[in-house]
Parts: structure tokens; sequence; C-alpha cells
């Protein structure tokens, strides 16, 4: 399959969604996103309580969702395994379902729902990350981004079972970092493997108007 490569404009598409929840407390402050946090405690979610700052997040997601998307798909190419495979796929769209209702389902409509998406979907992407990272020889910024990742997510979730003015100080802090981390874990990964380092041939990195070529010439040899 045709491998995305990590240019430019999709490094400036990454970027700006991981520092698009670092950016919300200002957004607040210009009526973009809400400024009246949910029962007082500053999140991600209580930030989005506005149609503007919920849309933008899902605008800013398309890139890191079609990057993960792209790279789970070839990920799934080098696994073996039919179990690994199915996996793969299952904790994929486990994830992408629980994002959506992530953005769907506001933290003050329905706060239990809210939770529970949130939930499912950080789940899903450490279990989807995990498999990618075990088939894909994964580099030590990408392992790094990972481990980083689920220490925050037990950060984040030992504050929302703590509580108190001091938690909710640094909740969203925590959420917002690990938030960022998932979204710049596959550019990374992607990135570690350039299409002259994939043991893959021409015909399978290259458009289908180039692979005409490419077997052409090689036919000719």
């Amino acid at each position: 399959m045709v491998r995305v490569e990590m240019t430019p404009p999709l490094w400036i598409a990454t970027v700006l969604a991981a520092a698009y929840p670092w950016c919300l407390p200002w957004l607040a402050s210009v009526g973009f996103a809400s400024p009246v946090p949910h029962r007082g405690a500053a999140s991600v979610s209580s930030y989005m309580e506005t149609p503007s700052a919920t849309g933008a997040m899902a605008v800013v997601s398309m890139v890191p969702l079609m990057l993960t998307v792209q790279h789970s798909a070839w990920s799934r190419q080098r696994v073996k395994s039919a179990a690994a495979q199915l996996v793969l796929l299952v904790s994929q769209l486990v994830f992408a379902a629980g994002y959506a209702g992530f953005l769907v389902m506001p933290v003050s409509v329905n706060e239990r729902r809210h939770f529970a998406a949130v939930a499912t979907f950080v789940s899903a992407f450490c279990v989807h990350a995990a498999m990618t990272l075990a088939f894909t020889a994964p580099s030590r910024a990408g392992l790094a981004i990972f481990i980083s990742g689920l220490v925050v997510s037990a950060v984040v979730l030992a504050l929302f079972e703590t509580g108190g003015p001091t938690a909710a100080c640094w909740f969203w802090r925590f959420e917002s970092l690990g938030f960022s981390t998932m979204v710049l874990l596959t550019p990374v990964e992607i990135a570690s493997h350039p299409p002259s380092s994939r043991k893959t041939s021409d015909a399978a990195l290259r458009p289908l108007g180039r692979r005409v070529g490419v077997v052409h010439l090689t036919q000719q040899h």
C-alpha cells in the first residue's frame, strides 16, 4: 500500500492538534471556548462546552486521525497473526467510536456517557498503540512518547479520583499533556519509517501511476 510521508503541512497540522488543548483557556477568555468550567474544575471537556470549541477540536483532529488509520493499515500488513490483525482493527474502530462519543456528548449534558466515551477512546488507543509498536520496530522517540502517555494517563486518573482544589488545578494540564502525546505518537512513528528504510518493494511504495514504470523497468533488466 502507498505510505503517507510526514510532509511539512502534515507536521503543521499535527502540531496544531497537539497545541489546541493548551490554547483553550485563552480561547475561553475571548469567548470561543466555554469560560465557565463544568462544576468549577477546568478540563478539556469543560472548555469544549461551546459549538465553536467542539467544532475546532473535530477539525484539528482530522489529520491525526487520518494518520492513525493509515499507519494502522500499514501495521496490519506486517502482522502474520490473524488474531493480532483483529485486535489492531477492533481497537482502531473502538478508538474511533469513543472519540466520536467524546465530541458529540458534552460533559454537561450527560457526564457518565461523556466520561465513558473518554475512557473508551483512551483505553483503545493505548491497546492499539502498544500492538502497533510491537510489530513495527518502534523508534526511541515513539517509545518515549508512548510510555509518557501511559504515565500521564495514570496521573489524570489519580487526579480525577482524588478531586479537590489541588487536583482541579493540575487536571487540565495533565489531560492536555496526555492528548498531545496521543496526537504526536503516530506521526513520529511514521517519520521513523521513511520509504527508503522500509523493507517493502518499490511497487508497494509508489502510487499506481509510477508502479507501472517500476515494473516495466524491472522486467527489462
